[in-house]
């Protein structure tokens, strides 16, 4: 029991650092591709509202970005850090684990979004397919991080009895 605790708990570190890498990657993608889109986006928007509005419709899409951004960014620092720490001995709170439930349906989300953009557009495979296969393997990430969780919850309780 005890080297199964302790596999868990490595479990915990190693996925939790995987979060965290995942939250790293996707700033640093999301900003690649809004500097890389930006021209094409304040297009589009020039196409659709007056000369003089612009600006200002592209002052608020970079806020909803930045906000987006920092939400995600937010909600897998704590599921990282807190798998980590958990893994570590030092918290054993559940919230996390709802924020990685939270993570997994919008991975799911993004998913069906590449599986559609694949469809419509076959000029982007490629991109899709690695966006797909970057979102699965976040997806079974999280998924080994709860599991891991609820075992090392699972262990410790009946070690304590």
């Amino acid at each position: 029991m005890e080297r199964e605790i302790r596999r868990n708990q490595n479990n915990l570190i190693i996925l939790g650092t995987g979060v965290l890498a995942f939250a790293v990657w996707t700033v640093v993608r999301s900003l690649i591709q809004y500097m890389l889109q930006s021209t094409e986006i304040k297009n589009l928007v020039s196409g659709m509202v007056a000369e003089d509005q612009v600006n200002w419709v592209m002052t608020v899409i970079v806020i909803i970005i930045v906000v987006t951004l920092a939400v995600d960014l937010i909600l897998r620092m704590i599921v990282g850090f807190s798998a980590r720490a958990e893994g570590k001995g030092k918290k054993k709170r559940l919230g996390y684990l709802v924020a990685a439930v939270i993570l997994i349906v919008v991975h799911v989300l993004n998913i069906s979004q590449y599986i559609m953009l694949v469809m419509a557009d076959t000029e982007q495979i490629l991109e899709c397919i690695i966006g797909a296969i970057i979102e699965v393997t976040s997806v079974i990430t999280l998924l080994q991080l709860i599991i891991a969780s609820v075992r090392f919850k699972k262990l410790t309780a009946q070690k304590s009895q």
